[in-house]
């Protein structure tokens, strides 16, 4: 069997020519296309200069030491002011049982001398009343 031009020719059209592998290879990223996209994406320098704007855990344990401690100054203002109100309480409510007593003494002593006078007067009408009995 000898192979003829015609059947070399037909042999070769199966394969692919330099143009149309070109072709293909167009469809395929080149360095310059991959490097083009990945200027698209973060460098670690970015994410560096990123991350520089979040707290560490260094800071928060500051930040917590820093809250521990206003709450501790808040509790402590908050019993004092705890203290001086059960303290401004007492002292009104003494002044308001000292003006209640003094007060029972000055009613105390107008209500003897009215109860002698209506004692006084219960007497002085059932005198009276005894006397009109007796002319009739």
């Amino acid at each position: 069997m000898s192979l003829t031009r015609e059947d070399l020719n037909a042999d070769l059209e199966r394969f692919a020519t330099k143009d149309a592998l070109t072709r293909e290879l167009e469809r395929f990223a080149t360095k310059d296309y991959l490097a083009r996209e990945l200027e698209r994406f973060a460098t670690k320098e970015d994410l560096a200069r990123e991350l520089e704007r979040f707290a560490t855990k260094e800071d928060l344990s500051g930040f917590r030491e820093e809250t521990a401690q206003s709450f501790a100054d808040l509790r402590r203002y908050m019993e004092i002011m705890a203290e001086d109100l059960k303290s401004t309480v007492k002292l009104s409510i003494e002044v308001c049982i000292g003006r209640n007593v003094a007060l029972d003494r000055r009613l105390s002593t107008k209500l003897e001398n009215h109860q002698r006078r209506i004692g006084s007067l219960e007497g002085q009408v059932t005198v009276l009343g005894t006397r009109r009995g007796k002319r009739r």
